[in-house]
């Protein structure tokens, strides 16, 4: 199973994979979970790490595997990066009992293939302390004129809001003791050089 959560920066993206992280650790402590590890591409208190590099080349079992802004690494225009090891892996994450999450801030951003089988869609709001994911019906239908299968998507209707669970909530400040909301990649500092006036250039 591949899931995809998409929400707009400061949504409590983060925060829903730590939520989601964090649940899952409980459930292997108690030998309630299908797996005995969960990998996280980014700081997450009981989790391991993993590399989106590593996917494909390394025997990776038993895990749930939750991507932080996978944009970066699996970027649609950059799809090179989309190598034939990333590609077996993704296409047979179930025959190693893994199941992977991820959360971007654009969803059409993601690679293609990825967003072709990723099962289920979720959209990220944030409401006061609560983050909210929405989830979002994939839909195939026939070009009349093309006879071509077209994919689209659409959200939940009324029956399904009501019988069916189509929301995940996330009560945020519980969990930014598990993770740095914070976390960056370690760069040269930058030379800033003042703007000049137009007369002292002369």
């Amino acid at each position: 199973m591949i899931q995809g959560y998409f929400g707009l920066p400061g949504s409590g993206k983060t925060t829903f994979l730590t939520m989601l992280a964090q649940k899952e650790l409980m459930k292997i402590r108690k030998n309630k979970s299908v797996y005995d590890k969960v990998l996280t591409n980014f700081y997450c208190d009981g989790c391991y790490k993993i590399d989106y590099k590593d996917l494909g080349h390394f025997s990776i079992e038993n895990s749930l595997i939750l991507l932080d802004e996978i944009t970066l690494d699996a970027d649609s225009r950059d799809f090179k990066q989309f190598d034939k090891y990333h590609k077996s892996f993704f296409l047979l994450h179930r025959h190693f009992n893994c199941d992977v999450i991820y959360f971007t801030q654009q969803y059409d951003g993601v690679d293609k293939k990825i967003r072709d089988i990723t099962s289920s869609l979720y959209r990220v709001k944030k409401i006061g302390f609560l983050s909210i994911a929405t989830q979002i019906y994939r839909c195939l239908d026939i070009n009349e004129q093309t006879k071509e299968i077209v994919q689209g998507y659409r959200f939940p209707n009324i029956i399904e809001r009501i019988f069916c669970r189509v929301h995940r909530y996330c009560i945020r400040p519980l969990y930014y003791k598990y993770f740095d909301s914070w976390e960056r990649p370690d760069l040269e500092d930058y030379d800033y050089a003042i703007w000049k006036r137009f007369n002292d250039v002369n």
